[in-house]
């Protein structure tokens, strides 16, 4: 799709959802069809937001001038704080992990005070 084109639909939508004083009433479904207001709209909703807060982020980072940044790990975009290192809590867990080496599970390879004894 052209970028042109795409950008100029992105802003009529946002023109167009800006002139709905009425909110909600304004939009119409499929065929003209009054849209039914149900609870898991308010979740996609906050998905949404959260979404385009990203990319807003990213836009506004490009606009400053700021070179794009990666995740440590996974090499997704990154933005937010300058000294930021990995996209995710998940991401930086799973580097932590793999720094820190496996998981020792011998019991015999343990130090006596990290041993769980069972009683027979």
């Amino acid at each position: 799709m052209p970028v042109k084109n795409l950008q100029e639909r992105f802003e009529g939508f946002i023109i167009r959802a800006a002139e709905m004083p009425d909110g909600l009433a304004g939009f119409r479904g499929h065929k003209g069809e009054t849209i039914t207001v149900e609870p898991w709209m308010a979740d996609a909703l906050r998905e949404a937001e959260a979404r385009v807060r990203r990319l807003r982020r990213q836009v506004e980072d490009r606009l400053a001038g700021a070179e794009a940044r990666q995740c440590a790990r996974c090499r997704k975009p990154l933005t937010g704080r300058p000294d930021r290192k990995f996209c995710s809590d998940t991401c930086r867990q799973a580097a932590y992990q793999s720094r820190r080496g496996p998981k020792i599970t011998d019991p015999a390879s343990m130090a006596p005070s990290l041993r769980r004894e069972h009683a027979p």
